[in-house]
């Protein structure tokens, strides 16, 4: 099954709301002050209006199993949100839109790196960025929320 990366038009917005709801769900196990809040909500329209953010989407066939929330920053370029379907991990499908939107990232040619914060006590998103050639750098405080840093330079060359 051949994965399709895209940007989402705004027809997709309901049905990328409904992951958003799951993948909020999923992460309450992960904070330590969870609020019951939907990830990104205050900012989720800001992504098919301000020129600086931008939703992707994957399918598999006709079916949505990701997304991904992408910005602008001053200096890099910021992962807010990136969610697959649990049925769908551990088949290489985050690896390929990861890897879609770094390319993306790479022919804007704004900046030559991508950050990705995920909470300290979430291993396996600790350890997706790390296998995809993110380097933790430090340790950042959000709302209360304990979070890694995570960078990853276009120009250096980790490994094969």
């Amino acid at each position: 099954m051949s994965l399709k990366v895209q940007l989402a038009s705004v027809d997709k917005k309901d049905e990328i709301y409904e992951l958003l709801i799951n993948y909020s769900k999923e992460l309450e196990q992960y904070q330590e002050y969870s609020s019951g809040e939907i990830a990104s909500n205050e900012y989720f329209d800001f992504y098919w209006t301000e020129s600086d953010r931008f939703p992707f989407i994957a399918y598999i066939n006709d079916e949505l199993i990701g997304f991904c929330f992408l910005r602008v920053e001053e200096s890099y370029y910021s992962i807010a949100e990136f969610y697959i379907k649990p049925n769908f991990r551990h088949l290489g499908y985050g690896k390929s839109m990861l890897n879609s939107i770094i390319e993306f990232c790479k022919e804007q040619g704004k900046h030559s790196s991508i950050i990705a914060d995920s909470f300290i006590k979430n291993s396996i998103a600790n350890n997706f960025w790390n296998a995809n050639e993110f380097i933790t750098h430090e340790e950042v405080i959000y709302e209360k929320e304990r979070s890694y840093r995570n960078i990853r330079d276009f120009h250096k060359k980790f490994k094969e």
